[in-house]
């Protein structure tokens, strides 16, 4: 016991204290415990968020990056739409004819 400095002394009662505060909170008699019968869950209960997220990250991961592609196509059609006025405006000025003194 001489041997143990006091700060590891302090860490065991602390770990211990723990231990014991977890195991009396979770059966604590004088709390009432809900019932929980299979047949009363399954009749009320209400569509799960858990489906939606198992389903959410099926999604995910059968595309990762699903909503950044659309993200770029969405990007890539803006400027092509905007690269074609200037490809029309040039091409005019090539067909027009120019004049020059000769």
């Amino acid at each position: 016991m001489e041997q143990i400095p006091p700060l590891a002394w302090i860490a065991i009662i602390a770990i211990i204290f723990i231990f014991v505060v977890i195991n009396l909170d979770c059966g604590d008699p004088a709390r009432p415990q809900p019932v929980r019968s299979i047949a009363r869950r399954l009749n009320t209960r209400r569509p799960s968020q858990t489906a939606q997220t198992v389903q959410r990250v099926k999604e995910v991961l059968r595309d990762p990056f699903k909503e950044e592609r659309s993200q770029l196509n969405e990007l890539s059609s803006l400027v092509a739409g905007l690269k074609e006025p200037d490809e029309q405006q040039s091409a005019q000025t090539a067909s027009e004819p120019t004049d020059s003194p000769q």
